[in-house]
Parts: structure tokens; C-alpha cells; sequence
């Protein structure tokens, strides 16, 4: 129970204000044991590499410049309940995923529900938001940590969204997605891209 989720026209920026980068991305999710490893790289001549990673109960996020200089290497708590609720967020895109006994579901609303996960004494929840065809359209949760300049994470409210549904061998999913921190009140998107598979 896994599957490559397969990403393109994939950009990012680090900043509100900051300039979208396009990078590759490639990205591995588990369902039997909450698993995820999403790959990302930068172009240019000092080409940055980030392995985003959860598994066997632990979160990391490893950023190089060059495959040579450490720009972060974050683990801990944060990591751990930040990568958590990833893929919480994603778990819809491999249904097998959503039902596993590490996750638990109630209706909240007529159109959304609340979603808690929890392994290796970490839990996190979010709200997941359907539209009328029951199609996940947005999922919102306060429990990811955002990694400031000092080396410190601050709890920070998060969003993914999604959209432009298609039938992909006989699973209905979005074809776009993008992810949002709320800062000062504002959401500002940072990450944004087409999914062009699941295998």
C-alpha cells in the first residue's frame, strides 16, 4: 500500500515576498506505516537539494547547496508532528491511507470533516473540505511547524488546497495543488504544482 506521486510545473518561494523558484520534485507515500519521502531540487549552478522525510515515527527536513553544504538539518518534536500531518494532508490522494486504524474521522460540518492521526505518541488533526461532488477542495490544520531564521520553529496555521479534479485509472483526483502558511493574518502561498500521476 504505497504509491509515487508524481509532480510537475512544481514551484516554490521561501519568503511572502520572496521570487518563485521552479524545482523537481518526486515523492513516495506509505500507507501501512505512515511513510513519506518527497524529493526536491533547484536548477542553476549551485543547485539546492531538500529531502523532506517521515518515517518509522520521525520527521526531518535536510536542505544542501551543491550536495555539498548543509543549509538544515532539522529533526525533533516539530519535525515529527510536522511530518505527521503532511500526510494526513495527502492521505485522500492514497485511499488506503485514509483508512488505516492510525486514523480516526469525524463529521464536523456539511461539508467538511476532522481528520486525527496519530503514531509513535505524536498526533496531529486537521479539517478537510469537500465541495458539493464530494471533492477534497482544501485542508486546514494548526498542528505544522514553520522554521524560522534563528533555527526555531513556530506553530503556524497551514493550508493545502487543491483543484481541477480528473479521473486518473479510476481514482477521481485533483490536478493541482498548493500549500499556504498564514502569517500576520495573511495567507501567502509558497508551494504550488500540477500532480501529472499516482503509480
Amino acid at each position: 500500500m504505497q504509491c509515487r506521486i508524481v509532480w510537475s510545473d512544481v514551484q516554490m518561494r521561501f519568503a511572502m515576498t520572496g521570487s518563485w523558484k521552479k524545482i523537481e520534485c518526486d515523492e513516495l507515500l506509505s500507507a501501512a506505516e505512515p511513510a513519506r519521502i518527497a524529493q526536491m531540487r533547484t536548477h542553476g549552478l549551485l543547485p539546492v537539494t531538500a529531502k523532506d522525510e517521515y518515517k518509522n515515527g520521525h520527521g526531518s527536513m535536510r536542505i544542501k547547496l551543491a550536495g555539498l553544504i548543509t543549509l538544515q538539518n532539522s529533526r525533533g518534536r516539530e519535525m515529527d508532528q510536522s511530518g505527521l500531518v503532511t500526510i494526513l494532508s495527502e492521505c485522500l490522494l492514497l485511499p488506503s491511507c485514509a483508512l488505516q486504524p492510525y486514523i480516526w474521522w469525524k463529521e464536523t460540518g456539511e461539508n467538511n470533516a476532522t481528520a486525527i492521526i496519530r503514531y509513535n505518541e505524536t498526533e496531529a488533526e486537521g479539517i478537510f473540505h469537500f465541495n458539493d461532488r464530494d471533492e477534497f477542495t482544501a485542508f486546514e490544520t494548526c498542528d505544522r511547524w514553520q522554521s524560522q531564521k534563528n533555527g526555531s520553529f513556530a506553530r503556524t496555521p497551514w493550508k493545502v488546497t487543491a483543484a481541477d479534479y480528473i479521473d486518473d485509472g479510476g481514482l477521481r483526483r485533483p490536478r493541482t495543488t498548493a500549500a499556504s502558511w498564514l502569517t500576520n493574518g495573511q495567507w501567502w502561498e509558497y508551494f504550488n504544482g500540477n500532480i501529472a500521476g499516482i503509480r
